[in-house]
């Protein structure tokens, strides 16, 4: 495609969270202890890949706001995510509509929100040369701050459609597998 760029697509579960607290909103429970120290090492992990985003979309969830704070303090990233209540617990189809709008300007694309739609979009957008193994990985869905890593070829995110990008990593905390 004449004036494509390769640009990355990540779609990052938020890190574990605290119980749900009875007559509580689900959306307003922060992360727990272990969910605080999986944003850390999902921040580090970030730096070795060298996953840079230049534009976040993110969950108005808590959980998913708490693991965009760990991620971009331990990256040292000043980005202000654009945040939406639409992709709280947002289906598959939801995300995607998103992702499309994000326009020319961003190389690296980064989505926190929350499964299943999040697998199920992983799922749907992988290629024919999508890495076996993190196939493998995502098909046993995104553990929470687990995250899967799209490389593709396109002039504009509204192009992005299903069998469209190349799965090169799917990750949980601590553990990678890269093409």
């Amino acid at each position: 495609m004449a004036g494509s760029e390769i640009r990355k697509l990540v779609l990052l579960r938020h890190a574990d969270a605290a119980a749900r607290k009875p007559r509580s909103d689900d959306s307003e429970r922060p992360l727990s202890e272990k969910g605080l120290s999986q944003s850390a090492a999902v921040a580090r992990e970030f730096a070795t890949l060298r996953i840079r985003p230049d534009k976040v979309l993110l969950s108005d969830a808590r959980r998913a706001e708490e693991t965009w704070d760990t991620l971009a303090r331990g990256n040292d990233i000043g980005l202000r995510p654009i945040v939406d209540h639409a992709l709280y617990l947002a289906p598959p189809a939801t995300v995607l509509s998103f992702i499309q709008s994000a326009g020319r300007a961003s190389e690296t694309l980064l989505v926190i929100g929350h499964n299943p739609g999040l697998t199920i979009l992983g799922q749907a957008l992988c290629d024919e040369s999508s890495h076996p193994a993190a196939i493998a990985r995502l098909s046993q869905g995104l553990p929470t701050a687990g995250f899967a890593l799209f490389e593709l070829s396109l002039e504009d995110w509204s192009v992005l459609a299903p069998g469209s990008a190349r799965l090169t990593n799917c990750s949980g905390v601590g553990a990678r597998e890269v093409a």
